[in-house]
């Protein structure tokens, strides 16, 4: 659940999930201003060694509408799955949660 007065949220590029504050953490990396959030991101990128930014900051009605604009291009990247009861693929965004995937084992026991 996103808290009430989050303006901003640190995520993934590559997949487009709310990153963690740190790795231990349960709280998920939501900010109030812009500026907290940039350091977050800068400090993962920085930490992760990789040449390219792994992190970047949007709007919570980016985040939440599926358009942040380093992720894939503002385009949602859809994977292949398979449903567990049918067993059809189908296609669905990379960011579904397990409990919202047919998919997971969660989905079908919820």
């Amino acid at each position: 659940m996103i808290p009430q007065k989050t303006t901003h949220v640190v995520y993934l590029i590559s997949t487009g999930h709310a990153v963690r504050k740190s790795p231990g953490s349960l709280d998920y990396a939501f900010y109030q201003s812009k500026g907290p959030a940039t350091r977050c991101a800068n400090r993962l990128n920085n930490l992760s060694g990789y040449e390219h930014d792994i992190a970047s900051v949007c709007t919570i009605e980016e985040y939440t509408n599926g358009i942040c604009p380093h992720y894939e291009n503002g385009e949602i990247k859809m994977v292949e799955r398979t449903n567990i009861m049918s067993g059809k693929k189908y296609m669905e965004p990379a960011n579904t949660p397990l409990c919202s995937s047919p998919a997971s084992e969660t989905y079908w026991s919820m």
